[in-house]
């Protein structure tokens, strides 16, 4: 801006000066080289605009070093500027194929792009693989642990199991050999049983023919007798009956003075009678009793009475009878058990069960008595001996069967 200041201002001061000289030469008349003066003065104006022209160009080579750079280089600068121009085009061709370049570059990473996208998709499905494979291994471990663990068990359980088979057999052994202990002391238990029961007939011998031969209340002889005959049959059968028991008290050791034939002492007409007319008036069958009215000493006689009881079921099969608990510290066992069954014997003869000779009505078996015996032994603690009725059992259809069972008291 400034040059251009001191551009105008000096061309506006040579412009006037040349025009001031160019009046006065004007003015004047004066001749340059011969010339005009009107010639001259164009002359002198030529050479102020010459001036001028140069004075400019020498302003501006002083002031600006881009004029001077023009004046002196400029050739330089056409060649640098051709040279530039050729380096222009080479940049400008290097420039698109760079753009050719980055573009081919772009096309390659918008590939790569959707190959990373694809390989990012691939990733994640590989990922939610790899998770669920190793959720699967984590499962497939645990179930192996587990296996291994069940398999250590089962190991572990096969070798309690041989243990167990082990004292199994070793039980099996000794219960073999309890066994043969126990048949053993079956055989010594029947010897003492029969030793027993022959101990029992003796004592059973010395009651009969002891100082006394029947208490009171004690039954003499039963017999069964069908209600519903004639009242002639039935006084018959009752005479018979009595022979019967006169027979029996005989055996016992009663017996009337001067009489050895005859052991009863008359029993009222008026008893007799009445038993033979219930029984004529009945029907079914009756257990008649042939009763000792009072204790009877050896050798007296024995006054006696009749008890008439209507046939009915008296035990059903499987009702407990009697029981007992039975301790080996209590005395000898079979002691014990005997005591019971008399128990069972009086309970049936309150029901009116019959009798056999000797007063009995219970039966048991020998091997149902040996056998509840062992068990109380063995055992070596108290238990309680049940007896029930084997089956159904009326009053006049005797003997009372009779089964013993053991169990916890």
């Amino acid at each position: 801006m400034m040059l251009i200041v001191i551009l105008a201002i000096t061309g506006g001061v040579i412009a006037y000066l040349g025009d001031r000289i160019g009046m006065k030469i004007g003015r004047k008349r004066l001749t340059l080289f011969g010339l005009r003066p009107k010639h001259t003065s164009i002359l002198i104006t030529i050479l102020t605009g010459v001036f001028i022209a140069t004075a400019t160009l020498v302003v501006l080579t002083f002031v600006s070093e881009d004029v001077r750079t023009a004046l002196f280089h400029m050739k330089e600068i056409q060649e640098a500027l051709a040279t530039s121009e050729v380096r222009y085009q080479e940049s400008q061709r290097q420039f698109l194929e760079q753009q050719a370049r980055a573009d081919e570059l772009a096309q390659e990473i918008a590939s790569m792009a959707d190959e990373l996208n694809l390989m990012m998709t691939q990733r994640d499905e590989a990922q939610a693989e790899l998770e669920e494979a190793r959720a699967e291994k984590e499962r497939v471990v645990a179930e192996y642990l587990k296996a291994e663990q069940e398999l250590e068990f089962a190991q572990s359980r096969v070798e309690n199991l041989k243990e167990i088979s082990a004292k199994i057999q070793d039980r099996v052994d000794e219960l073999e050999a309890t066994e043969a202990n126990l048949n053993e002391k079956i055989v010594l238990l029947w010897e003492a049983y029969q030793k027993l029961d022959e101990t029992y007939q003796k004592q059973t011998e010395r009651m009969r023919f002891g100082n006394v031969a029947y208490r009171a209340g004690e039954i003499i002889l039963a017999a069964v007798f069908n209600g519903g005959n004639p009242l002639a049959q039935t006084e018959s059968d009752l005479l018979e009956f009595l022979m019967l028991v006169n027979r029996t008290a005989l055996e016992r050791g009663a017996k009337i003075q001067g009489k050895p034939n005859y052991a009863l002492q008359m029993i009222s007409q008026e008893h007799f009678d009445k038993t033979a007319e219930i029984l004529a008036a009945g029907e079914g069958k009756y257990v008649v009793r042939a009763i000792s009215s009072g204790n009877t000493l050896l050798g007296e006689p024995v006054v006696v009475h009749f008890e008439v009881i209507p046939d009915k079921l008296v035990f059903k099969a499987g009702e407990v009878i009697a029981s007992e608990v039975i301790d080996v510290r209590q005395g000898p066992i079979e002691d014990q058990i005997l005591q019971m069954l008399r128990r069972v014997n009086e309970i049936a003869i309150e029901r009116g069960m019959i009798t056999d000779p000797d007063g009995l009505v219970g039966q048991t078996s020998g091997q149902d008595f040996l056998e509840t015996v062992t068990k109380v032994k063995l055992e070596k603690k108290p238990l309680r001996v049940i007896a029930k009725a084997a089956e159904d059992t009326y009053a006049a259809v005797g003997p009372l069967k009779i089964t013993l069972l053991v169990e916890e008291p």
